[in-house]
């Protein structure tokens, strides 16, 4: 549906109820979804990829898989409101975490495609395989 109308979203929101009313879907989460996967309580849900590689780490049966039908992105992003009363704090915050030696910490730690340019020279230069691999197969 490209263009959604008030009945459409009404009507969402009726079948999704009712998938929650016949257990269908058992609650929706925030982050805590991690834990529900590791346990192996749930069979399938949406989640990140970095999430999804840190728990294969622990439990090779977790799998993150891309439908066919595709997916959407996502994208973690710092930004400062114009009205911010400390903005060179924040300034230098987002410095600090766009430095490449930083931003390739980062990326390695979340297993996150890293929006760093010379962090993936940095991230090449690693001994660990799957860091070196980072910025092409994240």
């Amino acid at each position: 549906i490209t263009r959604w109308t008030e009945s459409d979203f009404h009507r969402m929101c009726d079948q999704v109820e009712e998938l929650v009313r016949k257990k269908h879907i058992r609650r929706f989460t925030g982050n805590d979804y991690t834990s529900d996967l590791s346990k192996g309580d749930v069979l399938a849900c949406q989640a990140y990829s970095g999430d999804a590689i840190q728990l294969r780490a622990d439990n090779p049966d977790i799998e993150f898989v891309v439908p066919e039908e595709g997916a959407e992105l996502w994208a973690e992003s710092l930004l400062i409101p114009n009205l911010a009363r400390h903005k060179a704090n924040a300034e230098a915050l987002v410095d600090h975490y766009y430095d490449p030696e930083v931003a390739a910490e980062l990326a390695a730690a979340v297993n996150y495609v890293c929006p760093v340019p010379a962090a993936r020279e940095v991230l090449a230069g690693s001994p660990d395989k799957e860091t070196v691999e980072l910025p092409e197969n994240p």
